[in-house]
C-alpha cells in the first residue's frame, strides 16, 4: 500500500498537468517568425558598441532572433543612435525589421525606415532597403517609393532609389519628383 500511494502521490500532478495541456500541430521548425528556431532569442535588447572608452553606436530592437546555421540575425522594432569621437550625436534611424547577415554583412531593412544624419543634414524615409557591404551600396525596392529629405528643406522621391556610398552618388531609376530648397548664403 505504502509504494502504491507514493506513486500516486508522485504521478498525479504530472498527469494533471497533462490533462490541461493539448498538443501544438505547428512545425517545431517554423518558428514563430517562419525562419526557422532561433539559436538565441531575446526580447527588449539594448546593444552599445564602445571604442577606445566612447560610445560610437547604441542598437535597441523589441526582439532579437539569432540563427546561426543561416548565418543571419534579425531584429524587430529597430531603433539606432550613431556617435562622433565626442560623444555627439552623428545619425539616427529606426525600422520594424532588419535581417542581417553576419558572413556578408549586408542587410535587408524593412518597415517605416527612417534614417536621418546630423552631419549630411537630411536623411532617407522608405519602406524597403538592402546593403550591400562589400559594393557598400544602399538600395530601395525597383517600383518601391523611397523619399530624401534635407534641413534646408529639399525633398526628391522616386522607384528604384540607389546610394553609392563609394562614389557619394545617389540616383533614382524613375518617377522622381521632388522640390530644391536654394540654400541661404
Amino acid at each position: 500500500m505504502p509504494v502504491r500511494r507514493f506513486f500516486i502521490l508522485l504521478w498525479a500532478p504530472a498527469l494533471l498537468w497533462a490533462a490541461g495541456c493539448s498538443l501544438d500541430y505547428r512545425d517545431p521548425a517554423a518558428g514563430e517568425t517562419g525562419e526557422g528556431v532561433p539559436t538565441i532569442l531575446m526580447e527588449k535588447v539594448t546593444h552599445s558598441l564602445v571604442e577606445r572608452g566612447v560610445l560610437v553606436m547604441r542598437v535597441e530592437a523589441e526582439r532579437t532572433e539569432s540563427h546561426d546555421e543561416a548565418k543571419k540575425i534579425l531584429l524587430f522594432g529597430v531603433r539606432f543612435q550613431e556617435y562622433d569621437s565626442r560623444g555627439e550625436p552623428v545619425s539616427r534611424g529606426r525600422a520594424d525589421r532588419v535581417e542581417y547577415f553576419t558572413d556578408t554583412k549586408n542587410a535587408v531593412i524593412s518597415g517605416n525606415v527612417e534614417v536621418v544624419s546630423h552631419r549630411e543634414k537630411g536623411g532617407i524615409r522608405t519602406d524597403h532597403l538592402s546593403w550591400d557591404n562589400e559594393k557598400r551600396v544602399l538600395k530601395g525596392l525597383e517600383h518601391g517609393r523611397t523619399e530624401t529629405f534635407d534641413e534646408e528643406g529639399s525633398r526628391f522621391s522616386g522607384q528604384g532609389f540607389e546610394a553609392d556610398l563609394k562614389r557619394l552618388v545617389v540616383t533614382f531609376a524613375e518617377a522622381v519628383e521632388g522640390d530644391y530648397a536654394v540654400p541661404d548664403e
